[in-house]
């Protein structure tokens, strides 16, 4: 933190949270004014209030979350072998829903949306040295298991 007397001298950083979790933090980012964060299996949703994580909303995915993407409301995670499930984020409710899965096994490096005017879509890369490009359909309701 600067000197007072110099505001402009020192552009230090200060820490305002410091607290072990359970387990390896292995994505963070931002939704809707909260934190959202990936650890083991779970994704919590903070908030950071009186220099606390006080925690908003969780859910259990499968296996090992290493990815999450964020736009709006929306959560794309990837399973380190599951492959990818899109959340949604209710702030009045303070709940995370699954809104869409892909069930075939997948072992996901990294995904991410792609937005192409009013298609949403989700690339992924695999272990096979793939990009699988995905579309949402919201209003095809048919089960594929």
């Amino acid at each position: 933190v600067p000197d007072p007397e110099k505001p402009l001298s020192g552009f230090k950083l200060k820490c305002l949270y410091d607290k072990e979790q359970k387990g390896p933090v292995t994505e963070i980012d931002c939704i809707m004014g909260h934190i959202i964060s990936a650890i083991g299996q779970k994704i919590y949703v903070w908030s950071f209030l009186n220099n606390d994580l006080v925690g908003v909303a969780f859910i259990d995915t499968q296996i090992y979350i290493h990815s999450i993407s964020v736009i709006k409301n929306f959560v794309l995670y990837a399973d380190i072998t599951k492959s990818i499930s899109l959340l949604t984020f209710d702030k009045e409710c303070k709940t995370l829903s699954v809104i869409s899965r892909d069930y075939e096994p997948m072992e996901v490096y990294r995904c991410e949306y792609v937005v192409d005017g009013t298609n949403l879509g989700f690339m992924v890369s695999d272990s096979n040295c793939n990009l699988v490009i995905y579309s949402y359909q919201v209003y095809l309701l048919v089960d594929v298991r």
